[in-house]
């Protein structure tokens, strides 16, 4: 498996020579990471690369050709642009008129990437490669969506088990699993999720067994 520097350095971020935008990018952390306390939590940016790196690992699994995945690398790269202006708002699905905030969410988005992608030199491609991103429909956006959801499936795995968050796991897959339907890609996510209940298994077993080694002590001490 490549490494995320070997990774890079094959395929470098096209539009990091922005910093106006990826400046502001590097400074906010994920909201779905805040809302569960996360101390110093994984960035917009940091999201971004990560998700490429996961899209060119899975090249081969996706089937997928060197033109395609340069594409997908490049759609990933901007798809939460206008988080740089905007912030990372989330919408879990099941809140009280959720096509309204939806919606408004995405008009708020679309203005973003415009008044972004006006300043820049690669704006109108990057603003079509939004656009493509945001309606969903062509097979390469409906990739960047997937992998980017995902990714955030086993950050959240991360998450529970080096800071024992019990149900992170159970949550993001909870609003995530009918999002990703590419067999491969939910294959992935079942796997993740395994990962982390075998983890929770031996963690539990094993403590079992050290309480029990200490009650043993105790008693013939």
């Amino acid at each position: 498996m490549i490494r995320k520097d070997e990774f890079e350095k094959k395929y470098p971020l096209k539009f990091k020579k922005y910093e106006s935008v990826v400046s502001k990018l590097k400074q906010p952390p994920r909201t779905g990471w805040l809302q569960w306390n996360i101390e110093n939590p994984e960035t917009v940016y940091e999201h971004i690369r990560a998700v490429r790196v996961m899209a060119g690992r899975y090249k081969d699994n996706l089937e997928l050709t060197e033109e395609e995945l340069l594409e997908l690398l490049d759609m990933i790269e901007i798809h939460d642009w206008p988080e740089a202006l905007v912030g990372d708002g989330v919408i879990l699905g099941d809140e009280k008129d959720v096509d309204k905030l939806r919606a408004h969410k995405k008009a708020r988005e679309l203005e973003a990437m415009i008044t972004l992608c006006n300043a820049l030199e690669d704006g109108p491609y990057i603003m079509s490669l939004y656009q493509r991103y945001a309606e969903g429909k062509d097979k390469i956006a409906t990739l960047t969506k997937q992998i980017e959801k995902l990714q955030a499936v086993f950050k959240a795995v991360e998450y529970e088990n080096s800071l024992k968050k019990k149900g992170l796991t159970a949550e993001f897959v909870h609003y995530t699993k009918d999002l990703i339907h590419h067999p491969f890609l939910q294959t992935e996510m079942k796997i993740a999720s395994s990962r982390l209940l075998s983890l929770f298994y031996i963690f539990s077993t094993v403590s079992s067994g050290l309480i029990s080694l200490l009650l043993v002590l105790n008693i013939y001490k």
